[in-house]
């Protein structure tokens, strides 16, 4: 069941899901995942499930807003192919992966991040286009 604090923190988690991603391009995992599991008490599958659910409105919004401003819109149909390919990837592989181990990678994956943030702050120049190599998509 969901109580009355549960909703008003999932709105909180939500707001800064939102800001983070609206400034960064990041939220989902960041924030819902950990208030999914240690505050919702959902499994880590089931955690990822919801804060992708969730995250679809914020996506389309914030993108729109984001790109319509910028030139971004010739990498649109190759991203949106590519990430759709590594989703269905991605959900094919977590059946297999045990939730001990699936916390594990996630947290390897904030804390690489968050270490690459604090390193690299370049910009690489590449046909016209400059590509800042600090954020968290630059990881790989």
């Amino acid at each position: 069941t969901v109580t009355v604090s549960l909703l008003i923190l999932s709105l909180l988690a939500g707001i800064s899901a939102g800001l983070l991603a609206s400034f960064f391009g990041v939220g989902g995992g960041i924030v819902l995942i950990p208030f999914l599991t240690e505050i919702a008490l959902l499994s880590p599958k089931s955690s990822v499930q919801t804060s992708l659910l969730s995250i679809l409105c914020l996506s389309s919004f914030i993108a729109y807003r984001q790109v319509t401003g910028g030139g971004g819109l010739k990498l649109v149909l190759p991203l949106m192919f590519s990430a759709a390919v590594g989703g269905v990837l991605g959900v094919l592989i977590s059946q297999w992966i045990d939730e001990s181990v699936f916390k594990k990678l996630f947290a390897l994956v904030v804390i690489g991040s968050g270490i690459h943030l604090l390193i690299q702050k370049k910009e690489k120049v590449t046909g016209g286009l400059k590509i800042p190599l600090s954020g968290i998509g630059a990881l790989s």
